[in-house]
């Protein structure tokens, strides 16, 4: 995990406000080049890629996988272009996606 995507997600989770380069943490939700990525919402934390397969916005996404303790099968992989996670399951884009119940 990159300093810039540990920073970010911790401050996510801390329910901070900053600017890490080019991501930008609003208290409840985290905007890579403006899109936003992660949002907590009604007890949850969901993830989209904003239609936007980089390997930073896979990056930012893996990160609060991580900084949550989410089991690793969960994490965002690439495959032949296509985006994969949940061991398998095709990680559709710009579409919100449950991660996990917000205990935070």
């Amino acid at each position: 995990m990159t300093k810039v995507t540990k920073k970010s997600m911790e401050a996510f989770i801390k329910g901070y406000t900053g600017t890490f380069n080019n991501t930008t943490v609003l208290h409840d939700k985290v905007l890579l080049h403006g899109n936003c990525i992660i949002k907590r919402d009604n007890g949850y934390i969901y993830i989209n890629n904003c239609g936007r397969c980089t390997n930073v916005t896979k990056e930012r996404l893996n990160g609060v996988i991580d900084i949550l303790g989410i089991p690793y099968i969960h994490k965002i992989y690439q495959k032949q272009w296509a985006w994969y996670w949940k061991g398998g399951k095709e990680f559709k884009g710009n579409t919100w996606l449950k991660l996990c119940k917000d205990t935070i």
